[in-house]
């Protein structure tokens, strides 16, 4: 099976964007204080915008265009529904 060059590149975004995170979290030279938030806390959150936004343009492309956009659009909001939980599931397990 071929992916197409969107699919492709989504992929490769998601899995280069998920090796990022991954070192930033597990460096530890990247915490935040108290009082300031740095790049652990705003990965995921800055992730969630990015992925929003790829989100509407890829649907607006699988309507006009349909071919591989459909599913470059599926992989956007699977993200982000694991982004939704991740935050979710952090929140509460801080908590208690």
């Amino acid at each position: 099976m071929q992916l197409g060059k969107p699919i492709l590149y989504t992929l490769i975004y998601y899995v280069a964007t998920a090796a990022l995170i991954t070192y930033i979290e597990a460096s530890g030279s990247f915490r935040s204080g108290p009082c300031t938030p740095n790049f652990d806390i705003l990965a995921p959150v800055l992730l969630f915008g990015v992925s929003c936004i790829l989100l509407i343009a890829n649907v607006y492309r699988a309507i006009s265009r349909r071919g591989d956009y459909v599913i470059v659009a599926a992989i956007h909001a699977f993200v982000i529904i694991g982004i939704i939980l991740f935050l979710v599931i952090t929140a509460n397990t801080k908590k208690g």
